[in-house]
């Protein structure tokens, strides 16, 4: 579950980019407003929800939740949202390589040990 809360970080850049290049200059400015507005709002209405539902369900009942407020988003976005304007693909070619270098494949980390010092 951490990596798909992970993987949706981000999903408010993403979402404001698509308002930025999608709508016209005058209504993109209040929709990119309202992104920020509602990820404020869920934020501060989730945590409390989660608490309630967990409560009074169990534990994998935010997850279900979750779930499927996520596959209603995605069936409305998959029916809303026109087709992204054709762009020439952009790969940062100094940045690349690192990324996909093997010793940044996922795994546990690991930490240096930590020395104690006596004063």
């Amino acid at each position: 579950m951490r990596r798909q809360s992970g993987a949706s970080i981000g999903l408010v850049p993403l979402a404001t980019a698509v308002a930025r290049d999608d709508l016209p200059a005058d209504r993109s400015r209040s929709a990119i407003v309202l992104i920020g507005v509602t990820t404020a709002a869920g934020i501060g209405v989730g945590y409390p929800l989660v608490g309630l539902l967990a409560q009074g369900l169990g534990l994998y009942a935010p997850f279900w939740f979750a779930a499927g407020l996520s596959a209603l988003a995605l069936a409305a976005a998959l029916l809303a949202l026109p087709d992204s304007p054709a762009r020439p693909p952009r790969v940062d070619v100094a940045l690349a390589p690192p990324l996909h270098s093997p010793s940044r494949a996922p795994g546990p980390v690991r930490l240096p040990a930590q020395r104690s010092v006596r004063l």
